[in-house]
């Protein structure tokens, strides 16, 4: 009886011990205020993501790269998360939409008179600033904008030293993440926003090879944080001063 109660023992002690977190890759970019690569706060969208992570019981493994390269290899990969990212025609079939998190809005920043509309910016000649993979990029292509009144940067820190220098006319990027980067550089120059020119929603997005254990479990997670007011907390805490 004794070695059997013995098995038996060690049966159990291996059924109950619990389960290792499954490792979920979350690929990044540094694009503040919606995602930041530091090692507290990771930014309005990368603070939901990471807290409905936890809730689903997930390790998060951040990886920030070139956007570009970012959203090539979720898109062709598998079950490979991925954010900020925004639901573009272009981008509609490469990745599997798990939640919608975040209300964004685009406008041309400058640091003269406003720029309202894609159509003065081509009127008036001026030399507009996008960051290089963004939906930014790829708004102005689709209306037709003259590729020799773009250009297209690195996203990173460069834009306010283009846009100061006069290099640029016009930054076309989300408000939010203009004037959380302007204020960051301690800028105190007048800085000009347009009308909204487009508005969308930002999504967490995951490979087009997406297990259900994954998808399912984060967007129910996100919808009961938002659902709770977490969602606007941590919202609020990035955009209310």
């Amino acid at each position: 009886m004794k070695p059997f109660l013995g098995i038996l023992l060690l049966f159990q002690t291996v059924w109950m011990a619990p389960a290792e977190a499954r490792t979920l890759k979350i690929y990044t970019i540094d694009a503040p205020p919606l995602t930041l690569d530091q090692p507290e706060r990771h930014g309005l969208v990368g603070d939901i993501l990471l807290e409905a992570v936890r809730r689903a019981g997930f390790q998060p493994e951040l990886l920030v790269l070139p956007w570009r390269r970012a959203q090539a290899e979720v898109s062709t990969g598998e079950d490979l998360v991925i954010i900020p990212l925004s639901r573009t025609a272009e981008r509609e079939n490469a990745f599997n939409w798990i939640a919608p998190v975040f209300d964004l809005e685009r406008t041309f920043a400058t640091l003269g008179p406003p720029i309202d509309s894609v159509d003065q910016a081509k009127r008036e000649h001026k030399i507009v600033l996008v960051g290089m993979g963004s939906a930014q990029e790829t708004y102005l292509a689709e209306a037709g904008f003259d590729r020799s009144q773009t250009i297209v940067q690195k996203i990173g820190n460069s834009e306010i030293e283009m846009l100061k220098s006069g290099q640029a006319d016009a930054w076309f990027n989300s408000t939010a993440e203009t004037l959380w980067k302007w204020r960051r550089a301690g800028e105190t120059a007048k800085l000009t926003f347009g009308k909204p020119v487009t508005r969308d929603t930002i999504y967490v997005a995951c490979s087009k090879r997406c297990s259900k254990d994954i998808s399912g479990p984060l967007a129910r997670e996100i919808e009961a944080m938002t659902r709770d007011g977490i969602t606007r907390r941590i919202i609020d805490s990035y955009l209310v001063r």
